[in-house]
């Protein structure tokens, strides 16, 4: 996929619309973010994609939909609430779909910066111990020599080889997990999956994310934010966002 545009179109949090969040009216956690911009949002635009001169666009619908149905999949794949998924990729619609559904599954996404050498996004999926690694076919190259024993699963984004062919060269000798396209994972879903998401409680103080430093003054260090760390800034641009309004 040749990716020229992407945009996140942002939606307001608006205080008078309904939500099941708390007294305020804001979402504590991700999981009450989506649902309620599906609520509130449905068929408009959540983000939008240019590839090869084309439009690709998504609905705050689609990214309920399909965000669950990620979970699900990742659900079935044998992941558990507090696992970690490491996300390795350039910013676009899957990269959003991909967070998402990690988080409603209730664990932990670790994104890493695509740009960075082998040996230091190895290093940080290691230190994470992340069971799946999503990257894309672009960086996929940058994980041949690593060895990756927590890795049972790396999905690609984009277009790659086929699955033996794709898994990294090193990993053959040693531990090899499943190679699979990032399509693949809804289709992995069942209804026990689906169930298992829907019950699965996900608490503003679940870590969301571990996200690494840039390591400009020492070794890059990881920092675990939680779902109350994520709707905390919103509501700050919320308020900025109104007060630039007023000015």
């Amino acid at each position: 996929m040749v990716l020229e545009k992407f945009r996140a179109l942002g939606t307001p949090l608006d205080e008078a619309a309904p939500s099941p969040a708390g007294n305020s009216g804001d979402p504590r956690t991700f999981r009450e973010l989506v649902e309620r911009n599906r609520r509130v949002w449905g068929a408009k635009t959540a983000y939008q994609q240019k590839s090869r001169g084309n439009w690709q666009r998504v609905s705050h619908d689609d990214v309920y939909r399909r965000s669950y149905e990620m979970a699900a999949g990742f659900t079935a794949l044998g992941l558990e609430p507090g696992d970690r998924i490491a996300l390795i990729a350039e910013n676009g619609i899957e990269w959003a779909l991909a967070y998402y559904g990690t988080v409603l599954a209730g664990c932990t996404s670790v994104p890493i910066y695509y740009e960075l050498k082998p040996a230091e996004i190895t290093g940080m999926i290691e230190r994470t111990e992340a069971r799946i690694v999503v990257v894309s076919a672009k960086v996929l190259p940058k994980l041949a020599e690593a060895g990756l024993a927590s890795v049972e699963t790396i999905v690609v984004i984009g277009e790659a080889k086929t699955a033996p062919e794709s898994a990294p060269s090193s990993m053959s000798r040693r531990h090899r997990p499943d190679v699979m396209s990032i399509s693949d994972v809804p289709a992995r879903a069942t209804p026990e999956s689906r169930r298992k998401v829907a019950a699965t409680a996900v608490e503003p103080d679940d870590i969301a994310s571990i996200v690494f430093t840039s390591g400009t003054t020492g070794g890059s260090k990881g920092v675990m934010l939680t779902h109350r760390n994520f709707m905390a800034n919103l509501r700050s641009i919320r308020l900025a966002l109104a007060e630039r309004e007023r000015q």
